[in-house]
């Protein structure tokens, strides 16, 4: 499975992704790291991906913070697999008031346990 992941602060995750992969995926994740919008490229490219997780604050380096980049994937695919990493509250009003559906929250900190069963869980949906 190929994941991108964005995440500015991707010290702070990188292990729990790691172990996550070893223990849970048995080293099946491809998951490369985006630590802004614009050092991913042309954002057609992620119909070349599974799954994106995507922290909603990203940086004040990055062109599109996560809910702007989560719309461009909307207006790219039907249903995109996503998952929001955040450290930040009230993700899921500021959803609502950028008329974004329901994407699956993963708050920080995380372990890789619950990396894991969030990406099983967005992974079994249609």
């Amino acid at each position: 499975m190929k994941i991108a992941l964005f995440e500015n602060e991707l010290h702070k995750v990188e292990v729990q992704f790691d172990i996550c992969n070893k223990v849970f995926f048995k080293d099946s994740l491809e998951i490369n790291t985006f630590t802004n919008s614009q050092v991913f490229g042309d954002i057609n490219e992620i119909s070349n991906y599974d799954l994106a997780i995507i922290d909603i604050s990203l940086s004040s380096h990055s062109d599109k913070d996560g809910y702007n980049l989560i719309a461009q994937i909307l207006k790219l695919q039907k249903q995109p697999k996503l998952l929001i990493l955040t450290g930040s509250g009230n993700i899921q009003s500021g959803l609502e008031e950028r008329k974004l559906p329901f994407i699956p929250i993963m708050e920080k900190p995380v372990d890789a346990v619950d990396i894991a069963n969030k990406i099983k869980e967005v992974m079994k949906t249609k």
